[in-house]
Formats: C-alpha cells, sequence, structure tokens
C-alpha cells in the first residue's frame, strides 16, 4: 500500500516527511445509503471499493466518493 507524503525540508536541510490520511463519504447509488470510513491511501481505498473487494459496499454497488478530508494524524481522521 502506498501512502501519501510530504515533504518539507528545514533550514539545516534536515527532510520531515509527513503522512496524511483521508476521512471519506461514499454515497451507494443503490440504496441511497452512506458509509464512511479512513484510509493513508485515498486511491487505493477507492479502487478497491469499486473492484468489489470490500464486504460492506461489495452488494451496494456503485459508490462515489461524496466528501473527502485530508488529516495530518490518523487520529484526527478516525
Amino acid at each position: 500500500m502506498t501512502h501519501t507524503r510530504i515533504k518539507l525540508f528545514t533550514s539545516l536541510d534536515k527532510k520531515i516527511e509527513l503522512m496524511y490520511y483521508y476521512v471519506y463519504v461514499l454515497l451507494s447509488e443503490k440504496d441511497n445509503q452512506f458509509y464512511t470510513g479512513y484510509t493513508s491511501d485515498l486511491k487505493y481505498r477507492l479502487n478497491e471499493y469499486q473492484s468489489s473487494k470490500v464486504q460492506s459496499t461489495k452488494y451496494r454497488l456503485p459508490i462515489k466518493l461524496i466528501y473527502f478530508e485530508e488529516c495530518l494524524n490518523q487520529q484526527d481522521a478516525t
């Protein structure tokens, strides 16, 4: 699984990497129900949903991403 990382450089040229987490809301177009979750790799996770690899939404396809928010840490995304 890949992770989104941002590289920052300080005045001392020390590299600081930040990993983001994403909280998201999906909408099932089949039953108009919402599903929420969080992940460190939004693109990968959405692909899992669309490929019917997630049990909780497998029979609720098609689904669409209606909202996501980038968070600086996992605790903020949960």
